[in-house]
């Protein structure tokens, strides 16, 4: 079998530039896995020299992931620019749910996505919590309306220093805009896990994969 959900939130893996990153053993699967639809890296201290190898890894697996979290990985906005040409050569259909909070993005990273994201005909969640938006990224939030989308998050961002009107726009846009610290929603969106996922996982858990998939 392969592997369709791998969740490995909190893992550490490195950008693979140190000799005990776990990095290598992270790409040895993903290129081992096609059917993966749902993948989480959140929090794994990839960089973004680590982000460009598992961007690669994942165009060699053929995978169509259609739930990505890439969140606290220290993208910057080179790291914007490498996952939005992954997404426009390799996601733009398949991609419904996308995390990117905690990335330092900035409004320039934000816009360079947002112009692929609206060719996005199935996206339905977007998360850019805490990546230092100003001005110009919630205007470029305004002028790049997502037609697809059901949700958005932008909590801890500058909202506080924007124009309520702007924020109000915002709010208008989408069925779910959480802004404000306080935002809550009533219930939330998951995904359902199809068979052969591996969840709550860790770096151990990679090796256990590597013997249930073909590689």
């Amino acid at each position: 079998p392969s592997l369709v959900e791998l969740d490995l939130n909190d893992c550490f893996f490195g950008s693979g530039e140190e000799d005990e990153d776990a990095l290598p053993t992270l790409l040895q699967v993903i290129r081992a896995s096609p059917h993966l639809t749902k993948l989480i890296v959140k929090d794994g201290g990839l960089e973004l020299t680590g982000f460009e190898a598992l961007v690669e890894a994942l165009v060699d697996s053929g995978a169509q992931l259609k739930y990505l979290d890439v969140g606290a990985l220290d993208l910057e906005e080179d790291g914007a620019t490498a996952l939005a040409e992954y997404i426009r050569d390799h996601l733009k259909e398949s991609l419904v749910e996308l995390h990117a909070e905690t990335n330092t993005l900035e409004d320039a990273g934000v816009q360079t996505l947002l112009d692929i994201l609206v060719e996005c005909p199935n996206l339905r969640v977007l998360d850019l919590t805490e990546n230092l938006l100003e001005a110009d990224g919630f205007q470029a939030l305004v002028d790049n309306r997502i037609p697809s989308l059901q949700k958005l998050v932008i909590k801890e961002n500058m909202e506080e220093d924007i124009d309520d009107d702007v924020v109000e726009t915002i709010r208008g846009m989408y069925s779910i805009v959480l802004v404000a610290d306080d935002d809550r929603e009533e219930t939330t969106a998951v995904t359902t896990a199809p068979d052969g996922e591996v969840k709550d996982g860790s770096v151990d858990d990679l090796a256990g994969a590597l013997g249930a998939v073909k590689i």
